[in-house]
């Protein structure tokens, strides 16, 4: 996939008064940050291919909306301590894509749609949703039902990122957030899409990586 290229189509389609050059310097500056391992461009690659498959089934009512959002809600991941205690990765991420939107001449109507659709993917059940939020959130939660091999390679990238943590605190924290996935009363996914394209597949691999957590806490504690 180009990403440039579907970039700046995707910025004129939507309003842009600029060339999109600039913001596309932005996104691949953020994206490709030292310390990311998982949070790349190939995320966002992952993501609109997963994007593409929902349209061609005509399940979004702001498909151009989505697609931004997922081009931005990662594109600040602060991962150091401070960062995490904060919890505002998405809220700047939003506040950056306003700042494009601004300097662009994006209509002001749209902009704010797409933090609407931003915001949520920081997977606090607190955010309200909306029927295309859910598939962004379901699409940013996608790697989650891929084959082992591929969420074993994502975990580790996730790992990676937060380098700087203890494996053991970096264990409980992680079982408590895939607990808190595993704990949903309707499942990992939101919508009957991704529920019947990953939903076993992602039960598989979160009960597995929880077990390996486990496992390696039971391990420190003797």
């Amino acid at each position: 996939m180009d990403l440039k290229k579907r970039w700046l189509a995707l910025w004129k389609h939507i309003g842009g008064k600029t060339d999109g050059e600039a913001e596309w310097a932005e996104i691949v500056l953020r994206y490709t940050e030292p310390h990311r391992a998982y949070h790349v461009l190939a995320h966002i690659e992952h993501c609109l291919r997963e994007l593409d498959d929902v349209r061609v089934k005509r399940l979004l009512m702001g498909p151009a909306a989505v697609e931004v959002a997922l081009w931005l809600h990662d594109i600040i991941n602060d991962t150091d301590l401070e960062a995490v205690k904060r919890k505002d990765n998405e809220e700047k991420s939003a506040k950056l894509w306003l700042k494009m939107a601004h300097d662009g001449s994006i209509p002001e109507v749209f902009a704010n749609h797409v933090v609407q659709l931003i915001l949520p993917t920081s997977h606090d059940n607190t955010v309200a949703y909306s029927h295309d939020g859910f598939y962004v959130l379901d699409i940013d939660l996608a790697i989650l039902g891929r084959p082992a091999l591929e969420f074993d390679n994502y975990e580790d990238q996730v790992r990676s990122e937060y380098a700087w943590a203890s494996d053991e605190d970096f264990a409980k924290g992680r079982r408590s957030i895939i607990a808190g996935f595993l704990a949903r009363p309707y499942g990992i996914y939101l919508t009957q899409f991704f529920r019947d394209k990953y939903e076993k597949q992602a039960q598989r691999n979160l009960r597995y990586s929880v077990a390996c957590l486990s496992d390696r806490l039971d391990a420190r504690a003797f």
